[in-house]
C-alpha cells in the first residue's frame, strides 16, 4: 500500500474517533496465556466496518496484541498506542480496509 493511500485510511479512523466515543475492549480480566486477549480483539475488529475504531484497554504492555495482529491482519488495521503504563495501557486500533 503506497504512503499517501495509507495516511488517507490513517486520516478516516481518526475523523471516525474524533466524531464520537470508541466502544472499550477491556482486556484486563482477560488469560494472558492461550490468545484469549487476541481473539477479543480480532472478533471485535472483524464487526468494524471500514474507517471504525475502537479502544483496547489492558493491565500489560500490548506488544504481543499487536504482533499477532499483524501477523493476521497485515496492514488492514491502524495501531496507535495512546498511554502506555505503568498503571494501564490505552491502543486504538482502527480498520483501514
Amino acid at each position: 500500500m503506497a504512503f499517501e493511500q495509507r495516511q488517507d485510511l490513517l486520516q478516516v479512523v481518526q475523523n471516525f474517533s474524533s466524531a464520537g466515543q470508541l466502544q472499550v475492549v477491556d482486556i484486563r480480566n482477560k488469560a494472558e496465556k492461550g490468545g484469549e486477549r487476541e481473539q477479543l480483539i480480532l472478533d471485535t475488529f472483524n464487526r468494524l466496518s471500514y474507517g471504525e475504531a475502537f479502544m483496547v484497554l489492558s493491565d500489560r504492555e500490548t506488544g504481543c496484541q499487536h504482533h499477532t495482529l499483524h501477523k493476521i491482519l497485515g496492514t488492514t488495521f491502524a495501531w496507535e498506542v495512546l498511554e502506555a503504563g505503568p498503571q494501564q495501557w490505552k491502543v486504538k486500533v482502527g480498520k483501514l480496509n
